[in-house]
């Protein structure tokens, strides 16, 4: 089984589905041939503090943390 991240439009449709359409988190993972696990992991960890989820912050923080982050002390130059 691969881990990898939710991608931008995969974000949009879980947000479109949970709440235009109100489906339950099973058939998401249905619809979308993702693990219940990883789309609830998306929904916990990534609810803003109002409870929403929003995939365009999600990305975007998601992008931002990556491009933040610093690289491995094994790669970094030693003085």
């Amino acid at each position: 089984m691969s881990c990898t991240q939710l991608r931008v439009n995969e974000r949009h449709q879980l947000h479109a589905l949970r709440n235009s359409k109100g489906l339950s988190l099973r058939a998401i993972t249905l619809l979308m041939a993702r693990s219940h696990t990883t789309l609830s992991r998306e929904l916990h960890r990534n609810a803003q503090d109002i409870g929403t989820y929003l995939p365009d912050t999600v990305h975007f923080n998601m992008k931002g943390g990556r491009l933040l982050k610093l690289p491995s002390s094994r790669y970094r130059q030693q003085f």
